[in-house]
């Protein structure tokens, strides 16, 4: 699902009380929790949806099958992400994963842990890992932002 609107620099900045030049890192902001839930749900709109993963959660796929959710995509960026739900990313590489994180590999290979994709789940992402060659980049950009 792709963004319909997106505000104009001009209108984004005075919504939030802010000069564009503000918007640099170490500078701090106050932002409205509405505004910023709107924000984060555009946001999401661009990230490659894993509908099979959203439909794990029992309640999810009951409320989809009885017709009380028609679109998934749009309820988990208005909703199912506010309520803490995380999902495995679609681009979750678990050869990857194992590869450039050897004590994942361990392990598994032990029985210790079931599953790459379980260890993701359960502490990479707290742990700041990676899910694929092809996010490394975003997650340290991210970590940078968010670690303080």
């Amino acid at each position: 699902m792709a963004i319909k609107f997106f505000p104009l620099p001009e209108q984004l900045f005075s919504g939030l009380g802010v000069k564009g030049t503000d918007l640099k890192p170490g500078t701090a902001v106050e932002v409205d929790g509405g505004m910023l839930a709107m924000l984060i749900s555009c946001a999401l709109e661009s990230v490659v949806f894993n509908k099979e993963e959203y439909l794990k959660f029992e309640d999810i796929k009951a409320a989809h099958e009885k017709g009380m959710i028609a679109n998934l995509q749009e309820h988990y960026t208005r909703q199912g992400f506010f309520e803490g739900r995380a999902l495995l990313p679609h681009s979750f590489d678990a050869r990857w994963y194992q590869r450039n994180y050897p004590d994942v590999k361990l392990s598994v290979d032990s029985g210790k842990t079931k599953s790459a994709q379980d260890h993701y789940m359960s502490q990479g992402y707290r742990e700041w890992r990676a899910p694929s060659d092809s996010t490394r980049d975003d997650v340290a950009k991210w970590r940078k932002l968010l670690s303080k």
